[in-house]
């Protein structure tokens, strides 16, 4: 849900312009299995059974050969289901550590990755949006529900104050490229996922075309989005997503004027079953590995305790008051006071300075030395020495696994269109590895 009036403006009038936009430019638009998302935007964090998502009434479909589930409605309404849904009973993660909290009653958190085709894609995500989703047909009337949260480049979408406020509102998380998985920005990203947001990553981390990438294949994965799922307190849903020709919509070769979409294909946005099973397992391992340190790690968004970080801040309270409570009284009326006064030339002596305790130095100390641990743990971390390199290990493989699903539901989109048997440029697939 967009947190201001103005966001929930923003992103409603923006969703709402896109929608119409791309329908106005595409031969045909089509969302495909909507309701697995809806589902899990609409999903509590209390551990729940995963069943079967039905898109159609099996009776009145038919299923085609080749392996791809899809179905044919009689009436010809065509309808994919990617993917099969494994029953693997309970998808929450059953965390033990206190770091890692349930926090019952919330909304679970949502991340989405999908291929990157062209600079619609963002946009598109909007625009799949019912419209009951958008202000002021949302309710509450001033919000913008199920609104995704994304990271967007701070080089192209950042350059000004315009675009800074306009992204800001739009719900994109200023990111620099270059600065690694455990930037301000991603411990952002992990922070919205713990309040049950819905983030939406790019893992290419840019536009894939023909006019790019000539050979086709998707572009290795960055790793933040392994970090942004293994931080998480609670495990969030895990949904592949693929785009499919909005590449023709707005084309990298295209000339002036450069903003203004081209009249495109056949446009759809696909949305695979959950994989959060082919992930929890990587998840577990990263907690049993995080339980040895004492402190946050990154975990959450944070790396410096907060119960540290108030232990010490009240600790340095207490002293100081002590201090003030036992010093003696310079400026009582009632006492006649002498410059020559030895003790009070001693006692101005020592209020003119500040005053040190050794219960307050311990306390800065004590801050300052949480403040340097997590310092190290994120150093160590991005040079990937965290647990003897078993850290880097997961948050790759967690990474390796998105890709192959999302490059899975690619090729099954893929061969739908008949991009194989055309010999048409893939996006899923490389021609040198084909």
């Amino acid at each position: 849900m967009a947190p201001t009036l103005s966001s929930a403006i923003t992103i409603s009038a923006v969703g709402l312009f896109f929608k119409a936009l791309i329908r106005a430019r595409s031969t045909s638009f089509e969302v495909r299995n909507l309701p697995i998302l809806l589902d899990a935007l609409n999903k509590s964090d209390t551990p729940s059974i995963v069943g079967p998502t039905p898109v159609v009434d099996p009776s009145n479909a038919r299923t085609h050969s080749g392996g791809t589930n899809i179905t044919e409605r009689a009436d010809g309404d065509r309808r994919m289901v990617i993917g099969e849904r494994e029953k693997v009973g309970m998808v929450d993660v059953d965390v033990g550590a206190e770091r890692f909290g349930k926090g019952e009653g919330r909304r679970r958190g949502l991340v989405t990755v999908c291929n990157h085709n062209s600079v619609l894609d963002d946009p598109g995500m909007w625009a799949l949006m019912p419209l009951s989703n958008y202000f002021p047909l949302s309710s509450p009337k001033w919000t913008s529900q199920h609104t995704r949260w994304t990271l967007g480049a701070s080089d192209i979408m950042f350059t000004n104050s315009f675009f800074s406020k306009f992204f800001t509102l739009g719900q994109v998380i200023e990111t620099y490229r270059g600065g690694g998985v455990f930037q301000p920005a991603v411990d952002q990203a992990v922070k919205l996922l713990q309040s049950g947001e819905w983030v939406h990553i790019f893992p290419e981390g840019r536009v894939n075309q023909q006019s790019i990438n000539p050979s086709g294949g998707l572009f290795r994965f960055k790793w933040g989005v392994g970090r942004i799922i293994m931080d998480s307190t609670t495990l969030p849903e895990i949904i592949p997503m693929w785009v499919s020709r909005f590449d023709t919509v707005m084309p990298e070769t295209r000339t002036w004027p450069r903003l203004f979409p081209r009249k495109g294909g056949k446009l759809s946005v696909t949305i695979g079953q959950p994989i959060t099973h082919l992930i929890r397992p990587l998840v577990e391992e990263w907690q049993n590995v995080s339980r040895s340190s004492s402190g946050p790690l990154g975990i959450g968004g944070d790396w410096v305790s907060s119960s540290s970080t108030s232990t010490s801040s009240s600790s340095t309270s207490s002293a100081s008051s002590s201090t003030s409570s036992s010093s003696p009284s310079v400026g009582n009326p009632s006492t006649p006071i002498s410059l020559s006064d030895p003790e009070l030339t001693s006692t101005l002596s020592r209020t003119s300075s500040p005053s040190v305790t050794p219960s307050s130095t311990t306390a800065s100390s004590r801050g300052r030395t949480v403040e340097r641990h997590g310092v190290e743990d994120k150093e160590n971390r991005e040079k990937g020495l965290m647990a003897g390199g078993r850290e880097q290990e997961i948050r790759i493989r967690i990474t390796a696994i998105l890709q192959e699903q999302v490059e899975k539901l690619g090729r099954e989109v893929e061969r739908l269109e008949g991009r194989f048997e055309s010999g048409e440029w893939s996006h899923s697939t490389s021609r040198r590895s084909s």
